[in-house]
């Protein structure tokens, strides 16, 4: 009986994993956003992000859920990932990003992408920056 039991539970448990491995892989109808001020209120920035999105689709867009990536640092921000409903609200969303720019603040949209797709262009905007600075930077 004990046997079978943890038979059950490994199998559970691995394929719960492997369920949450395909869910972070599938970027397809997640977006990010850059430029929302971290608060400690979690309802304040998650208004803020709403807001956002029913300036740039002109309506409600149905959210999954909503995270930031990293810890919190006063001042800071740190992108969001939006998880979507719907793929139609992220085109909707990726085609009207250039409104953005007649938005109060410096806030942008983007597609998310899997880490390797986005390391390539997060390794170049360091070097850029490095480079603006006046280092000497080369990439391996």
């Amino acid at each position: 009986m004990c046997q079978q039991l943890a038979q059950k539970t490994v199998a559970s448990v691995s394929t719960n994993l492997s369920s949450r491995a395909e869910a972070e892989v599938n970027c397809s109808m997640n977006i990010m956003m850059f430029g929302i001020l971290e608060d400690r209120d979690l309802n304040a920035w998650r208004q803020k992000v709403d807001d956002v999105l029913k300036f740039v689709a002109g309506r409600a867009v149905d959210v999954l859920d909503i995270f930031r990536i990293g810890r919190f640092h006063e001042g800071k921000n740190h992108p969001v990932v939006i998880k979507l409903s719907s793929i139609w609200d992220r085109q909707i969303l990726l085609n009207s990003a250039n409104d953005l720019k007649n938005y109060g603040g410096r806030v942008c949209i983007s597609p998310d992408e899997p880490l390797e797709e986005r390391l390539p262009h997060i390794l170049q905007h360091m070097k850029l920056h490095a480079e603006l600075e006046g280092k000497s930077v080369s990439l391996n």
